[in-house]
């Protein structure tokens, strides 16, 4: 190593020392990568050869050090960017109130079934506390045509689930970054436009559905090598679009149907201080999660039959929520879950008979 590289290296770590009081030569490896990783590429390079010497390690090993430090530092200084960071309500809070204040936000701006009041309120509260559960289901909000509210209500969604993120035309790459870095709650819009025929998008969203399982693996290049890492899809994700979504995301998913309201209906219009105007409801939620997190894992909610296992899984969560804040919201949870099981199996069987139809006019024919 020159004189003047290790001047060099000297250098770099005069305020290590100042404050530290220790001699250029016990400067430690850590401390060096936790400096040039905060250095531009080139400066780095500069380095790069006679520092690997300097701390007998191969160049390759230093830089997936300093790649790592860098990537943690992007993640420190932009995650306030991306995602809210929000601290938890000061004072005590009842969990029959913000359930209330959620339901009436979502009435005064959103036409929906009775029911899915009911449950749309629930999983709002349940994207401040999913990681309490096994399984997180996705809330997939879906119409036969446009204007039928499906925006509005992820607008409400912004403002009242934890951590919001409205992302449209996502790709797959930013997905499961984006679900790794800042366990946001995703509300993917105009879905029908870019997810259903994406089979690489489809894997993602359905590996998030159970936690044990919730995460891609992917290479990744550090320095001039590439290596296998783990990528976090575990989270809260709301889908809206028209039509319905592949069968495999469907059946990992709390369906709301949305209808265009009725002339004789209406609803506040949004404005552009809703979300603001709803932080200190997110606060309370996330106290009351936090105050609560004990009795979720204690929950054992009664979930009425359902020949689809799968079916119970996802409304689960839910099931435990209710059973947390009293016993009107399990009957309301219960009187929902029938409702919506009642339909699916209609839907099933009318299905079911009219491909039996075709099947016995086809052979009439043959």
């Amino acid at each position: 190593m020159t004189k003047q590289n290790d001047d060099d290296l000297g250098a770099i770590a005069d305020d290590l020392i100042e404050k530290e009081n220790k001699p250029v030569k016990e400067i430690k490896l850590d401390e060096f990568i936790e400096r040039f990783s905060k250095k531009t590429e080139i400066e780095y390079e500069l380095h790069r050869e006679d520092a690997a010497k300097r701390y007998k390690v191969r160049t390759s090993v230093l830089d997936k050090a300093i790649s790592q430090a860098r990537a943690t530092h992007i993640v420190e200084d932009d995650i306030e960017l991306v995602v809210e960071e929000l601290l938890p309500y000061a004072g005590e809070v009842d969990g029959l109130s913000i359930a209330d204040s959620i339901e009436k936000k979502l009435r005064a701006h959103v036409k929906i079934g009775t029911h899915d009041y009911t449950v749309v309120t629930l999983w709002v509260i349940l994207t401040y506390c999913f990681d309490d559960f096994g399984i997180v289901p996705k809330l997939l909000i879906k119409s036969p045509e446009h204007r039928c509210g499906k925006s509005t209500l992820l607008e409400v969604l912004d403002g009242t689930t934890h951590r919001a993120l409205p992302a449209s035309n996502i790709t797959a790459a930013s997905l499961f970054r984006t679900v790794d870095l800042f366990s946001p709650t995703l509300l993917l819009d105009e879905a029908d436009t870019y997810m259903k025929d994406n089979e690489d998008m489809r894997g993602i969203v359905n590996s998030g559905h159970r936690k044990r399982t919730a995460f891609i693996v992917r290479l990744v290049k550090v320095g001039d090598d590439y290596i296998p890492k783990k990528f976090s899809t575990w989270g809260a994700m709301a889908i809206s679009g028209i039509g319905s979504q592949a069968t495999t995301v469907m059946d990992r998913s709390i369906i709301i149907n949305m209808q265009r309201k009725l002339a004789s209906e209406s609803v506040a219009r949004m404005d552009h201080l809703f979300v603001n105007e709803c932080k200190p409801l997110r606060q309370k939620v996330l106290r009351w999660t936090i105050d609560n997190k004990q009795s979720f894992k204690q929950a054992r909610p009664t979930i009425p039959p359902c020949s689809n296992d799968r079916t119970v899984d996802n409304w689960y969560p839910l099931f435990a929520i209710a059973e947390v804040l009293d016993s009107e919201w399990v009957k309301r949870i219960i009187e929902a879950f029938i409702h919506a099981t009642v339909e699916d199996s209609d839907g099933e069987y009318i299905g079911t008979m009219l491909l039996e139809d075709i099947k016995e006019i086809l052979n009439k024919r043959n």
